[in-house]
């Protein structure tokens, strides 16, 4: 199957917490980063599935918001978005001690040259549209061993 690229958010669509209604595999939190709801929404739904909690953020402000107050094990971010994209958010990530570390896999249909020429410091890149195993390999091998998710 591959993932919906369309139907956009609005500039305030509300961030969401998701998790399985059934008692996950991990505690493992993946923070989801996309203006597309129906993408963010799919992309939720699957990463559930894989046994992780899952938020979602329609924009990076939204994803900043979260990240102060929540614990994230990994993002799943969008390239472009309305009122702050990846570049920004990830460049505001790496100047926080607490989030300097976490990873970020960009998703766009960008091409990959496109997005390292703007962004850095990203874990992994995913062009859309992509199929769902893609995903769930991408997060699984780019998730922080629970050894490094507890060193201070």
């Amino acid at each position: 199957m591959i993932l919906p690229t369309n139907d956009a958010w609005g500039e305030v669509a509300p961030f969401m917490e998701h998790s399985a209604n059934h008692e996950t595999k991990t505690s493992r939190t993946i923070l989801i980063v996309d203006d597309e709801w129906a993408l963010a929404e799919v992309l939720s739904a699957i990463l559930r599935d894989e046994g992780y909690r899952t938020l979602v953020a329609g924009n990076g402000r939204e994803a900043e918001t979260l990240l102060k107050a929540e614990d994230v094990d990994l993002a799943v971010v969008d390239f472009m978005m309305p009122i702050m994209d990846a570049p920004e958010l990830i460049a505001w990530m790496r100047g926080q001690p607490a989030l300097c570390s976490i990873p970020v896999i960009i998703m766009t249909s960008l091409p990959e040259m496109t997005v390292r020429a703007r962004a850095r410091d990203f874990a992994a890149y995913l062009q859309k549209p992509f199929m769902i195993d893609d995903i769930a390999d991408a997060v699984a091998r780019h998730l922080p061993s629970e050894q490094a998710r507890l060193r201070p």
